[in-house]
């Protein structure tokens, strides 16, 4: 998972300690919907994650690559 997530340029492990966590999840499971907005992926920000949502939304500015995101 964490691989596809680099590929895509979105560096989630950097500002979430565990990418299946509550934060982590909740951002990947959005992501597989479609949603590729890092404002509204940041919003998904538990109440006790360490990194603000600005430093989420700064490390979810992905590539937007179809080949990767349709795979």
């Amino acid at each position: 998972m964490q691989k596809h997530l680099k590929f895509l340029n979105f560096r989630l492990d950097v500002v979430v300690k565990d990418i299946c966590g509550l934060t982590g999840l909740k951002i990947i499971e959005d992501i597989c919907k479609g949603n590729l907005d890092p404002n509204e992926l940041a919003k998904h920000r538990h109440y006790n994650c360490r990194k603000s949502e600005a430093e989420i939304a700064k490390a979810l500015h992905g590539n937007n690559r179809e080949d990767f995101l349709l795979g």
